[in-house]
């Protein structure tokens, strides 16, 4: 099967939506599927994957700090021609997302979409009221008139496929598809020697990851991180992730006296982050804009309990009393939830076992299996006549 994939973003630029087209790309190639990402340009890095077709794009200086990728090329679209894909794959509701929409429809072929973002949340990037309620309201207007033109739609939770099926009134197939991990990444054996050298020694190290964006709260989890360190000095707060608020969490981390207990580390090679997890303690999140949660699985996966919001997403990763613990969404909850199970090592070691086997069970390669069962079935409704 040849699966083409357009996406706003790709490689270099690091989130969930990226994690998500790289790890179903690499499983689908590995049961013998050919994948083409149509994505944005990126001038000064070279791709080491195969079949990565890049768009023009240039960064206007947004906030949010990412690449805007212009919808047209002569070029791309006689290579998506020539190509004749089995089915398209979009990830984006704009930009790439119309294309996309517009080649399955020229050469007649299904078009998937994942809905990665509640792109309506993202108005606190706007100064003002009116401004955000107007985007509010463009932005849930768009992204209903395009699941309504898809064929099939992939919600990355069940929380999600609701959402798309209440909110939007959808009348097409939704399927609850999350993006899995690839376990063998996981290697608890390194984890005395990436602590000796990350220099973290006896700290207890709580952990996040994800980019440093105003939708995911981070000054909620500096200011939890700055209560518990008032009661056990010894704990170290890591964030793993590069974005526009790193400025003024730094400054937030300064003004409460615990930046010595604070490390940014930025951004670090997707394939590093899961030694960075499996050398931590406990993962702790604060969004509340996921659609899936897929950087809590990714911390289940290296075998860290996890405390976070109780948000859309997340639950449907995090179990309370399993495999993590669900806080009201205010920092002095979660502060509250990290020191009571920083002080029952018992419990953390079973929330530990929990999100071991949590995360066993969302391994990307049974996914994708599952992700091509959903082509196959998109493209034999599309071929009848």
């Amino acid at each position: 099967m040849r699966v083409a994939i357009f996406s706003n973003t790709y490689l270099p630029t690091i989130s969930g939506v990226v994690r998500s087209i790289s790890s179903f790309k690499a499983a689908l190639e590995e049961l013998g599927h050919e994948v083409h990402v149509f994505t944005q340009g990126a001038r000064s890095y070279q791709d080491s994957e195969k079949n990565i077709h890049r768009y023009v794009s240039f960064n206007p200086g947004l906030p949010n700090d990412l690449p805007v990728t212009i919808p047209f090329s002569p070029t791309m679209n006689r290579l998506i021609n020539d190509l004749k894909p089995d089915v398209i794959h979009a990830q984006h509701p704009f930009l790439l997302g119309n294309e996309a929409l517009r080649k399955a429809r020229q050469l007649g072929v299904p078009l998937i979409y994942t809905l990665h973002a509640q792109y309506w949340q993202y108005q606190v990037y706007l100064p003002v009221r009116l401004l955000q309620h107007l985007y509010g309201n463009f932005i849930v207007t768009q992204v209903k008139r395009y699941l309504h033109r898809c064929d099939h739609i992939i919600a990355p939770s069940e929380s999600m496929r609701k959402l798309i099926v209440e909110r939007f009134q959808v009348n097409k197939p939704v399927t609850v598809l999350p993006t899995g991990v690839d376990l063998t990444s996981y290697d608890r054996g390194s984890r005395d020697l990436m602590r000796k050298k990350l220099g973290w020694g006896r700290d207890f190290v709580i952990i996040t990851t994800g980019r440093l964006a105003p939708e995911k709260s981070w000054p909620d989890l500096i200011d939890a991180a700055a209560e518990v360190i008032q009661g056990v000095p010894k704990v170290r707060m890591v964030f793993l992730g590069e974005g526009p608020e790193r400025g003024s969490l730094e400054q937030r981390a300064k003004d409460l006296g615990i930046i010595d207990n604070v490390e940014f580390v930025g951004m670090v090679p997707y394939e590093e982050v899961a030694r960075y997890l499996v050398a931590a303690d406990l993962f702790a999140f604060t969004s509340q804009t996921e659609t899936q949660g897929l950087a809590t699985l990714e911390a289940m996966a290296a075998g860290l309990p996890v405390v976070a919001y109780d948000a859309i997403g997340t639950r449907d990763v995090v179990v309370n009393g399993k495999n993590g613990t669900l806080a009201p969404a205010n920092s002095k909850a979660l502060a509250l939830a990290i020191s009571n199970l920083m002080q029952d090592p018992g419990h953390m070691d079973q929330l530990r076992r929990g999100a071991l086997k949590a995360a066993q069970e969302l391994d990307i390669r049974r996914l994708a299996k599952k992700l091509v069962t959903l082509y196959e079935t998109s493209i034999a409704q599309i071929s009848r006549p």
